[in-house]
């Protein structure tokens, strides 16, 4: 189990604290930065994506990749993008105890996790012809909920992400995207298997195919 000082404790919870509210300052910063007085264009779009979550709490149980299919907003100025995207997925594992080691070793109890990822982006998008291509980045958070046959339980985390992907329009209503996005949160396993792992947190690379309607 990791024992840290309690400055190093105070300094990385108000660092992981202070996180997300520098993404959301980052993120007025450019919507004030948009163009004045121009209209943006809005596409809904339905996505299906790909994740490998990792984290030593997370693996001890879980190591399945996650399909994550879900839904996009998205309003688009000539230059920027600002978007909301929910997905979610679920993934079937093993409950693990601790052995007088340190430990792990399975129990033969299943156990099924369901991973709820919500990302605001902000970002650059370039158009110019059908093709296009973006990069941004902005505030993610994931919500999990774990059920066994003896217990469930819920638990929330807040972090960042960043994106990168391209798009190809067909006519003036439909688009297609392909996109990179990696998302991190902190603290999501708080206290049991996290604390003795001294790993909180939850990181993935997802990678997320979108088909948009504009309007």
């Amino acid at each position: 189990m990791r024992c840290d000082p309690p400055f190093s404790t105070a300094f990385s919870t108000a660092l992981a604290a202070a996180r997300p509210l520098a993404v959301a300052a980052a993120l007025l910063c450019l919507a004030f930065a948009l163009p004045a007085g121009a209209q943006p264009s809005f596409l809904l779009g339905a996505r299906l994506g790909t994740a490998d979550p990792s984290g030593k709490a997370y693996e001890a149980v879980y190591g399945d990749t996650v399909s994550l299919p879900g839904v996009q907003l998205e309003a688009r100025w000539p230059s920027w993008f600002l978007r909301l995207a929910a997905s979610q997925g679920t993934a079937d594992g093993e409950l693990v105890a601790l052995s007088p080691s340190g430990g792990t070793f399975a129990t033969g109890e299943p156990s099924e996790i369901t991973l709820t990822p919500v990302h605001l982006s902000v970002g650059w998008h370039h158009g110019g012809g059908p093709w296009g291509f973006f990069v941004g980045g902005g505030l993610t958070r994931v919500e999990v909920e774990e059920k066994t046959d003896f217990f469930s339980d819920s638990a929330s985390a807040d972090g960042f992400h960043v994106l990168v992907g391209g798009s190809r329009a067909f006519g003036r209503r439909w688009e297609a995207s392909a996109e990179a996005l990696y998302w991190q949160v902190s603290d999501l396993f708080e206290g049991g298997l996290g604390e003795v792992l001294g790993d909180r947190d939850l990181d993935a690379l997802e990678l997320a195919l979108a088909l948009s309607f504009r309007f």
